[in-house]
């Protein structure tokens, strides 16, 4: 299973996390699973997919998650100034954990308990 996250903390947090995943799925990316859009620390909403990625691998997963992230407005410069309007996250891909700290975190525990039950 491939286990993304994706947050935000822009005023329309929900539109741009809902927009990230119609243009992941409209790439390919089947959603097996989604948490409801919840609210995390630091004035962040975040969701967690499970999705099949299909043929894309490592490399060219994480090039269309970082071109989803500028074609919804983020810029390098943006998360050291506060602002981020859409960040995705590769947790788990294909069953082995990327982020170990990410997958510990409470945010993540949250909605990843949400799409186990």
């Amino acid at each position: 299973m491939t286990v993304l996250c994706l947050g935000s903390n822009a005023p329309d947090g929900e539109a741009k996390i809902s927009e990230a995943m119609r243009m992941l799925q409209a790439k390919g990316c089947r959603v097996l699973a989604s948490s409801p859009i919840y609210p995390s620390s630091h004035g962040y909403l975040n969701q967690v997919v499970a999705i099949d990625p299909g043929q894309y691998d490592r490399a060219v997963l994480t090039a269309l998650t970082k071109w989803v992230e500028r074609r919804l407005g983020r810029r390098p410069e943006m998360k050291s100034a506060g602002q981020v309007p859409i960040d995705i996250d590769i947790v788990i891909l294909r069953g082995q954990t990327l982020r170990p700290a990410d997958f510990a975190s409470p945010y993540f525990r949250q909605g990843y308990s949400s799409i186990n039950q």
